[in-house]
């Protein structure tokens, strides 16, 4: 048994704040979603497909972001689901959503979401990721 393996969940969510964790490189920063990427989820709101799979209401109002942002800070306080905006470190401004969880990281899985602007699909940044 791995030493990772012997500490409980409780003692693994408490190792680091997922809730406040954010990861750059020289193109792109991992970070958590914020009130000011309103205008970029009323966009992802008009994708039928992102409807569909996720918490994004297809309604584009300003309460349906809010919700939205509302459950993505409750999701990164369980310490079991860590979603962030994918945002362009010159200028912040959001081009994708990514969240892992880590609810059954015990039996050696985690889960992946993925999701990607309508306007930005064509970039190629999940081949730079």
């Amino acid at each position: 048994m791995s030493a990772f393996e012997a500490l409980t969940e409780e003692a693994r969510l408490q190792t680091v704040n997922l809730a406040t964790v954010e990861v750059a490189t020289d193109r792109f920063k991992l970070r958590p979603w914020r009130e000011s990427d309103l205008s970029v989820l009323a966009e992802a709101a008009t994708d039928p497909y992102i409807t569909s799979i996720t918490t994004v209401r297809a309604t584009s109002t300003t309460e349906a972001g809010h919700g939205f942002l509302r459950r993505m800070t409750e999701l990164s306080a369980d310490g079991i689901t860590v979603p962030r905006a994918i945002a362009d470190r010159v200028t912040d401004s959001v081009v994708r959503h990514i969240s892992l969880r880590l609810r059954d990281l015990d039996l050696g899985r985690v889960g992946l979401g993925y999701w990607v602007l309508p306007s930005r699909a064509a970039e190629g940044w999940l081949a730079r990721l």
